[in-house]
């Protein structure tokens, strides 16, 4: 059994009521243009910022235009002093070797101390040709061998082994 209350009953709360929906809108609208403004004033920020990017853009290109003509004066001005420079030390070449020439010094040779290192012979120079000078000769005899062996015959490489085997004195 249930308990039922005449002056109570459920139509007295509506749940979608006008003027809630209503104000409920306005509220929407509010926050909507809030956010309008806010996009607006960021919108002016970045319109701004862009506005001195290109004023600093600018200037830069009108000083690195400047700095271009600049270096090519420049680089003129360098090649034309080059061939200046080079055009004296042609001029004054002749009067250098004569100077030198004039003032050498030369020692004789029973002065001269050769017991330095550098001044010792070290030995004949190799006068072969190059194809000579870069075969190999055989590892057993003082014959020249083919190009990546080490024995010019089997009877070299034979010998080779002998030695290998018995020692330097033919020892076991």
């Amino acid at each position: 059994m249930s308990i039922t209350f005449p002056f109570v009953g459920r139509r007295d709360r509506r749940k979608h009521r006008a003027v809630d929906k209503v104000a409920e809108l306005r509220d929407e609208n509010r926050r909507l243009l809030a956010w309008q403004m806010a996009a607006d004033d960021f919108f002016a920020i970045l319109t701004a910022d862009r506005e001195q990017v290109y004023g600093a853009w600018e200037f830069t290109e009108e000083r690195r235009q400047e700095a271009e003509k600049v270096a090519a004066c420049t680089l003129e001005e360098n090649a034309v002093l080059a061939a200046e420079v080079a055009g004296l030390w042609s001029r004054l070449a002749p009067f250098l070797a004569a100077e030198a020439n004039a003032h050498r010094i030369t020692p004789p040779p029973m002065v001269r101390d050769t017991s330095a290192i550098e001044d010792q012979a070290t030995g004949p120079i190799d006068v072969r040709s190059l194809r000579e000078a870069l075969t190999a000769p055989c590892a057993e005899c003082t014959a020249p061998v083919p190009k990546g062996t080490t024995f010019c015959s089997a009877r070299c490489r034979n010998a080779a082994d002998d030695h290998n085997d018995y020692g330097q004195d033919g020892d076991l």
